[in-house]
């Protein structure tokens, strides 16, 4: 199978990166002034930066559960957790809130920032009813505007600007769905979210995903370990097995962005942890943006002023 611009996709000879350990890995996000990647342990209360190069993954711990991790306009990274999403300083290991979210039993999901730097992101609630969950953006002021409800967990985000299209999923069984909806405009109605795939005939369920350079959608399937990678107009281009028995979301890394990453969920060794493989025909992933903050205040009984100790 070829891409738009003509570049076979063969295969990938995935190895691990590094020996760290997650319940649940998610978020990878490479962050190329630092030749590293962040990730995040959701069920374990972890965030990771992990170092290209070596695979020396630094740990520090959070305080609630992470469901992402973010580039930012200012060089930091930022998470987002239960009561909102917090800046973090890996100097002194300190959460800085920039976000309230007041959703009690609720946590933030999948995330991506668009090239205006405006970040989507979801919540999903941590133990409750199927349909809680929501898509969201964050305003330039800090607000959380609701672009859709009635979803459980919600994934799979990816902005392709090109196309004036956004991305998400719901992973839970009962949608196994992958839509899409105009980039550039505000909440839109229901029915101008799209079917892009329905993964109810196929094999595992669609979770977090990420775009290379030719607009293709390459998006993990959780609980089956592999990845599935579908042209723009949503034909199937290529299935890729990872060593993982679930991976859980995508990013692309390293020199020119030349490799895929996966995170994945815990268990028997290597279960919860990163795997990368070389692009060797040359295709490449579209670069993460960054974050632009809001200005915001603290929210209160928040963990404003925790700081936590790195572990090695």
């Amino acid at each position: 199978m070829v891409t738009k611009s003509g570049k076979p996709l063969g295969a990938l000879p995935f190895r691990i990166l590094g020996d760290a350990r997650a319940e649940l890995g998610e978020s990878p996000v490479y962050d190329d002034t630092r030749a590293c990647f962040w990730w995040v342990d959701c069920a374990g209360k972890q965030l990771f930066r992990t170092h290209w190069s070596t695979g020396r993954t630094d740990v520090w711990h959070t305080p609630e559960r992470p469901g992402f991790v973010c580039l930012t306009d200012t060089g930091s990274v930022a998470v987002g957790m239960e009561t909102g999403i917090y800046e973090f300083d890996d100097q002194t290991a300190h959460f800085a809130a920039k976000v309230a979210l007041d959703l009690k039993g609720f946590r933030f999901n999948d995330a991506v920032v668009d090239p205006a730097g405006i970040l989507w992101t979801s919540v999903q609630q941590i133990d409750g009813p199927q349909g809680a969950g929501k898509l969201v953006r964050v305003s330039d002021q800090g607000n959380i505007e609701v672009l859709r409800d009635g979803l459980t967990f919600p994934n799979g985000m990816a902005v392709d600007a090109a196309r004036d299209r956004f991305y998400y999923s719901d992973s839970h069984a009962a949608h196994q769905k992958v839509w899409t909806i105009p980039w550039s405009s505000g909440p839109t109605p229901i029915e101008e979210h799209r079917v892009f795939v329905d993964f109810s005939s196929r094999s595992g369920r669609p979770d977090g995903a990420a775009l290379d350079c030719d607009g293709n959608y390459w998006i993990a399937a959780v609980d089956t370990g592999a990845i599935e990678v579908f042209a723009p107009d949503g034909t199937p281009l290529a299935h890729y097995q990872t060593p993982f028995d679930s991976i859980t979301k995508i990013a692309f890394g390293g020199p020119r962005l030349s490799h895929v990453l996966v995170t994945s969920k815990g268990g028997d060794t290597p279960n919860g942890g990163v795997a990368i493989a070389h692009l060797e025909t040359g295709v490449e992933g579209q670069p993460p943006s960054r974050w632009r903050k809001p200005d915001a205040r603290t929210p209160p009984n928040s963990p404003r002023s925790r700081t936590q100790t790195p572990g090695m």
